[in-house]
């Protein structure tokens, strides 16, 4: 069995290389984001118990939440017809992966497209230092 060498594959993507661009604007104060899609696929079956082919249906975006800082999310509100961030048209949120010289692995970017938020609330608790919101936005269209 062959050695197992140290850091063969170089340093992993990671948050700090993750520069995120909402509606064209880049925000330093997201510390997450998740989001995902699901696509349909369907069995169809014949003769026998076993299906003879399978049919791919519809593709569901999932809801994105995205926690930011309660300073950009005011920025999002102050920029929103009538201080609503639920009446911005559809826009692009953009995580590109700034180049970093220890990371060899190329760069990418995920996009996801026609956002709008969802909501628009706040959590404020003792002994916070600062607040983050977790803000939800529905999207249609991603890529990578």
């Amino acid at each position: 069995m062959p050695d197992n060498i140290p850091l063969q594959l170089g340093v992993n993507y990671s948050w700090p290389q993750i520069q995120p661009i909402i509606a064209g604007v880049p925000f330093v104060g997201v510390k997450g984001i998740t989001f995902n899609k699901k696509r349909e696929y369907k069995d169809t079956y014949g003769v026998g118990s076993n299906p003879i082919s399978r049919g791919a249906g519809k593709i569901t975006y999932n809801n994105c939440t995205i926690d930011i800082l309660l300073d950009d999310w005011k920025r999002i509100i102050a920029a929103a017809p009538l201080g609503d961030p639920t009446l911005l048209a559809p826009f692009q949120i953009r995580l590109p992966f700034v180049p970093d010289p220890n990371n060899p692995n190329l760069p990418t970017t995920d996009v996801l497209q026609n956002c709008q938020f969802t909501d628009d609330g706040n959590t404020y608790k003792e002994g916070d230092t600062s607040f983050f919101q977790s803000v939800n936005v529905i999207y249609a269209g991603q890529s990578r």
